[in-house]
């Protein structure tokens, strides 16, 4: 799929016509993705997984961890907005959580929530906000507080530089540049967009226990981009489950251990059946 394919403005919902998603929201089905035009047959009585990217990334960087998720109901992922496959305008939190909801709820069903660094923001965003599809949260290398603001986001963080890497993007979008020079100034632009509202977004984030839906956070001690006291602190917040550490793992956790992941989903699809 070309990166330019799904240009235009953003739209509340992704569905266009009853079990039908946008061609950026992804199914896996055995070892790949492929665009998922409608939710898989349930086979076997669980909540769907939906996964979200943190930034820079898209909805197939995820390694060997939707083969460890593929025993529950259905695993599925998308790029947020202005990321990947999606050419939507980035945007703030609130944008982004709204999508979330939006793809949540174009699955048909409950969902577990697999949020990763800044995806974990957005999944809580999208909670606070009431979206009736999350049925629990599995937070990864959580990026939810002031604390997870690193020197990439600082760095991106001036308005000018959003500024800059629209004008260059507008020139990507009408095929003035190379491929490669495309998809390297679109992500530049989305991480600018996200980086000048992020300190802003992340102080306010209500990250609060809500009834009824488990929470579980899974975090490396060795990760250098989010420090583990801000992770701790978020569980705290959140009512979450006891942090699950990975004393070896840095920030990259989905990929170095899937299994420890899919061991808290597990655990949270325990806890909706409880």
């Amino acid at each position: 799929m070309s990166l330019m394919e799904g240009a235009g403005e953003w739209e509340p919902t992704v569905q266009s016509g009853p079990g039908e998603v946008s061609p950026w929201v992804y199914a896996y089905r055995g070892g790949r993705w492929s665009v998922a035009t409608a939710p898989a047959a349930d086979k076997s009585a669980q909540p769907a997984v939906l996964l979200v990217h943190g930034q820079p990334g898209s909805g197939h960087l995820w390694g060997a961890l939707p083969d460890h998720l593929s025993r529950f109901g259905g695993v599925y992922s998308y790029d947020r907005p202005g990321w990947g496959a999606n050419r939507s305008d980035p945007g703030d939190l609130i944008l982004n959580a709204e999508c979330l909801c939006s793809v949540a709820e174009g699955l048909g069903g409950p969902v577990v929530v697999v949020g990763y660094s800044y995806g974990a923001a957005v999944a809580l965003e999208a909670l606070s906000l009431g979206c009736a599809a999350i049925a629990a949260l599995v937070l990864v290398a959580p990026a939810a507080n002031a604390l997870a603001i690193g020197p990439l986001d600082r760095a991106f963080e001036p308005p000018w530089i959003a500024r800059v890497t629209g004008r260059a993007a507008v020139l990507a979008a009408v095929g003035r540049l190379p491929a490669r020079a495309s998809r390297i100034l679109f992500a530049a632009h989305s991480l600018a967009v996200e980086s000048g509202t992020l300190r802003e977004d992340l102080s306010r984030l209500r990250a609060s226990p809500v009834a009824g839906v488990p929470i579980a956070v899974v975090a490396g001690l060795a990760d250098r981009t989010v420090p583990p006291s801000s992770v701790s602190l978020l569980a705290s917040a959140t009512g979450a489950e006891p942090v699950r550490w990975s004393d070896t793992s840095g920030h990259l956790l989905p990929l170095r251990r899937p299994r420890l992941v899919a061991q808290a989903v597990a655990s949270v699809i325990r806890g909706i059946a409880r």
